[in-house]
């Protein structure tokens, strides 16, 4: 029969309008109701406006059950990453940094990036062949984009880049950098 699910990645297809839907909501609901947020306030960004994660926010010693709760979200959202979410890309790298040691502040960052997903559990990628600009059926086009030492610790810059066919994202990645740059336009 046709596709349905796979790995829990939703598959909705059309024939008739040539649409294809990716989607997680049910993925995703279970991590809210896992981590307590089915019911807690959606927050508008997916990453706490204005705020740099430090190491110098962590904790040498974390508690194992926050130390769990902390891998397990992060955990959670890099499948979501990976499957259809390229919005948490940046959000889900900056987590990542620190999971060995979360403190407080860290924990404080995925409980907002949970708030995040709470009001965008039915955000999903849609691949279509009925597109506004008929130009861009079947052409593959992307962005791509590099902040300079935005790494605080490290120094080190962040690259991020989406690549787009027929309206939806079909490879994206958010990481930092292997070397320091020494200019904006070595860190591009």
């Amino acid at each position: 029969g046709a596709l349905e699910v796979y790995l829990g990645c939703e598959v909705k297809r059309d024939m008739i309008t040539g649409t294809t839907i990716l989607s997680q909501t049910h993925f995703t609901e279970d991590v809210l109701r896992t981590y307590g947020h089915s019911n807690s306030i959606p927050a508008l960004a997916p990453f706490i406006p204005h705020t740099h994660l430090s190491k110098d926010d962590c904790d040498p010693n974390p508690h194992p059950e926050f130390h769990r709760r902390y891998r397990g979200i992060v955990g959670s959202l890099g499948y979501l990453v990976n499957m259809t979410r390229p919005d948490l890309a940046w959000s889900y790298s900056e987590l990542s940094k620190y999971v060995q040691y979360p403190g407080v502040s860290h924990m404080a960052a995925a409980d907002h990036v949970l708030r995040y997903l709470r009001g965008t559990a039915h955000h999903h990628i849609k691949y279509s062949r009925d597109l506004p600009d008929k130009s861009m059926l079947n052409i593959l086009w992307g962005c791509v984009d590099s902040d300079w030492a935005g790494d605080t610790d490290t120094r080190r810059s962040h690259t991020g880049y989406v690549l787009m066919f027929n309206g939806g994202a079909v490879s994206w990645k958010s990481r930092r950098q292997d070397s320091v740059s020494l200019s904006t336009s070595e860190a591009e």
